[in-house]
C-alpha cells in the first residue's frame, strides 16, 4: 500500500478511532518514537504522522494537538529537515510493526 500524504495548514481533527496519531516534536523532553510505539501493544490499523515546519511546532500548537489525541514523539538528538522527518518516521513505524517484512 502506498502511504497517503496530505499537506494541511490547520489543526486536524482527532485521529480516527483506533489510529495512532504521532506529532513529531523536536523539543528536548519529548518521549522518543521508540517509547511511544512500545506503549502500543497491537499494531494500529492506521498511523497518522504530523510534521511541523522547519522550526517545529510552537508550544501552543503542541498543546492543542495533544488535546485532540495526538501523541508527541521525538526522533532523538539529531535534527532532521521537515521534508525527511516524516519519511524517517514512516520507515520506523513500518519496521516496528513488521510491515516491511520479517
Amino acid at each position: 500500500r502506498v502511504p497517503r500524504v496530505d499537506v494541511g495548514t490547520a489543526l486536524p481533527a482527532s485521529p480516527p478511532m483506533g489510529a495512532l496519531g504521532l506529532l513529531l516534536d523536536a523539543e528536548p523532553g519529548a518521549p522518543s518514537l521508540a517509547e511511544v510505539c512500545a506503549e502500543v501493544a497491537v499494531a494500529p490499523p492506521r498511523v497518522w504522522i504530523a510534521v511541523g515546519p522547519e522550526a517545529g511546532f510552537d508550544p501552543r500548537e503542541i498543546e492543542a494537538w495533544t488535546r485532540k489525541g495526538w501523541r508527541r514523539a521525538g526522533l532523538g538528538p539529531r535534527t532532521l529537515r521537515a521534508d525527511t522527518a516524516g519519511v524517517v518516521t514512516a520507515a520506523i513505524v513500518l519496521h516496528r510493526w513488521a510491515d516491511l517484512g520479517r
